[in-house]
């Protein structure tokens, strides 16, 4: 049963236009609106279900926790897994997709620490009019999967995108984003950590347990039982890849494969890796 408490937010940095909102003290996690075709198809998306009912376990498990920053939490994770369901009810409905699964371009992940550079040389490499990145679009609302050149489609997923700053606002949190931006500028390609949080695996989440719970941080750093989590990942691309395959290659970037490239080159065994690097004693100062 899904919970909900009243809270009157400080005044620091708040719109009082805003109506004191409901807060959300609880998820739900289900596959009931996974269709059946799905479910056979893709039979990890049973892991996928389970990563997603740990993560809220854990982290709602937290005293810790604000009651702003556990209403954001439950409707992130709730939004990600929303995400997955419909990309994989997509799929399994497309049998021309079914058929070409396994039919990429060749793949080039950019590895390597936080504030290393990833990003821009990620962005440099996008710009390469025969290869395709993901773009922010594609990640954040995949379905249907849109051609670059849908002009008229990208803007309005774009304005929907712009929308998320929305779920802020309504809390109060005015000058997050900017906040946010003014760290990490948001660019119109994007990297695929976000087709993680689709399948349940943050390292954002294991920072929101309590410090004497290692439940979750320990299954994060598992490597192998990411299996599901790439299988996703390749689905996703190749949906991706079906309506708008590119000249030459695809270029991706993240982080969080460094953690997990054994298990990304069983699923992608002839990946190309760029790996960025830059002194330590930089890098910790930046990133903290």
């Amino acid at each position: 049963m899904e919970n909900s408490i009243q809270w009157h937010i400080p005044t620091e940095n708040v719109n009082n236009s805003v109506a004191s909102p409901i807060l959300r003290t609880e998820v739900n996690i289900n596959d009931d609106d996974l269709s059946q075709e799905a479910k056979a198809q893709f039979g990890y998306h049973t892991e996928i279900l389970h990563a997603f009912r740990l993560n809220a376990r854990n982290v709602l498990a937290n005293d810790g926790l604000s009651p702003i920053g556990r209403h954001l939490f439950c409707i992130n994770l709730e939004k990600d897994y929303m995400n997955c369901k419909r990309v994989l009810n997509y799929v399994a409905k497309n049998m021309q997709l079914k058929r070409t699964v396994g039919l990429l371009p060749p793949t080039f992940f950019i590895c390597g620490l936080p504030r290393t550079g990833s990003t821009l040389l990620f962005n440099l490499l996008a710009c390469d009019p025969s290869c395709r990145a993901p773009l922010a679009t594609d990640l954040f609302y995949p379905v249907p999967p849109l051609a670059r050149s849908d002009t008229t489609g990208q803007a309005q997923r774009i304005i929907e995108v712009s929308k998320s700053s929305e779920i802020f606002r309504a809390v109060g949190l005015n000058d997050y984003e900017r906040q946010l931006l003014a760290s990490h500028p948001r660019y119109a390609h994007e990297e695929d950590l976000f087709l993680f949080y689709h399948v349940g695996i943050s390292l954002f989440n294991t920072l929101l347990t309590s410090p004497d719970n290692t439940e979750l941080l320990e299954w994060f750093f598992n490597d192998t039982n990411k299996n599901f989590a790439y299988e996703y990942h390749k689905t996703f691309l190749q949906m991706l890849n079906n309506v708008d395959t590119p000249r030459s290659h695809w270029i991706l970037k993240s982080p969080i494969h460094t953690f997990f490239l054994d298990t990304l080159l069983r699923h992608y065994p002839s990946a190309s890796f760029i790996m960025t690097h830059r002194r330590l004693d930089e890098v910790l100062p930046s990133y903290a």
